[in-house]
């Protein structure tokens, strides 16, 4: 009993002192999507690992237009290249290209990023890139990248066609490496974009259920949080001390 209580003590020290932020504008999931041409281009290529044959079919497209697109494909493909070679061993083709492969990485996502603002998802999708791939080298570069990361999704967040998806995905990833804290801080701008929507108090606590299922426990807990805040304004203290009990079982 102990424990649950000091697990709604954090609770509710977790509704008094950090209120949800509310976005105003509407979330466009659309914006900045690249062309479907070159993601079914990349499943074709690449279900057969075929990366050079990629990389080729992005340097002799003739649009123009999508540039950034093209050069950050360019960058993922290699990632997933050197990850493969990795994987199988292949260490002829690894020790004898792997530093163009890897050359061609950091200046095609270099070339995204200098060439974009915040606003634009390619850009969180290329700090994304480079992070990972400076944290798969543990060089001297890593923490750089993932400073550079976390202050670009900060403010990608609260713009009005920020992908709320993007945000999931760059918070799992963050977590899949053990980057705990900053994975929470991503999942809980998330949050706020499923709160801008205008969800019900049911339906936050019914997202959170179904992300605790699924084992996701650190997403759960963030929006289990915003749900908390919402019921402290309407729920009398009985109603509400029950609902947290409830909650924080869950996670003792």
């Amino acid at each position: 009993m102990t424990t649950l209580l000091r697990c709604i003590v954090i609770f509710l020290g977790m509704v008094l002192g950090f209120p949800a932020a509310f976005f105003a504008q509407p979330v466009d999931q659309k914006a900045n999507v690249c062309s479907a041409d070159i993601e079914s281009a990349k499943s074709k290529f690449l279900v057969n690992n075929q990366y050079n044959e990629f990389v080729d079919y992005l340097n002799n497209s003739k649009d123009k237009s999508a540039q950034l697109c093209l050069d950050y494909y360019k960058a993922n493909a290699r990632y997933l290249q050197l990850k493969y070679l990795e994987d199988k061993q292949s260490w002829d083709d690894y020790f004898a290209n792997g530093n163009t492969y890897r050359e061609q990485l950091v200046d095609n996502v270099q070339k995204v990023i200098t060439q974009t603002d915040t606003a634009n998802s390619l850009r969180v999708k290329s700090r994304l890139l480079a992070w990972q791939f400076h944290c798969d080298q543990q060089d001297v570069f890593a923490q750089q990248a993932l400073d550079d990361l976390v202050a670009d999704v900060s403010v990608y967040a609260k713009g009005a066609g920020s992908d709320s998806d993007l945000l999931k995905e760059t918070a799992d990833k963050l977590l899949s490496y053990g980057e705990k804290s900053k994975a929470r801080a991503i999942y809980k701008l998330y949050v706020n974009g499923l709160v801008a929507q205008k969800m019900t108090p049911v339906q936050l606590k019914e997202v959170a259920a179904g992300f605790y299922k699924q084992g996701n426990l650190e997403l759960a807990q963030s929006i289990y949080d915003i749900y908390v805040e919402e019921i402290a304004k309407t729920f009398t203290p009985e109603k509400l001390t029950a609902e947290l009990f409830e909650i924080a079982s869950l996670f003792v």
